[in-house]
């Protein structure tokens, strides 16, 4: 009976550090996302300015 209630103590602490885990995750994929966000609308207003600057010719 004994050995259980390690098991369990063991398991729950194994959950809790994935679930640590998974949450630094998603703050990375966050973080990237908003990286990859930032490029794509500096990406965007280069192409806007190179499509004013050709209407000017």
């Amino acid at each position: 009976m004994f050995g259980y209630k390690d098991e369990d103590i063991e398991n729950k602490n194994k959950i809790e550090q994935l679930e640590d885990k998974v949450e630094k995750l998603e703050d990375k994929i966050a973080s990237i996302m908003d990286v990859l966000e930032i490029q794509e609308e500096e990406e965007m207003d280069d192409m806007d300015e190179d499509v004013e600057e050709s209407d000017k010719d």
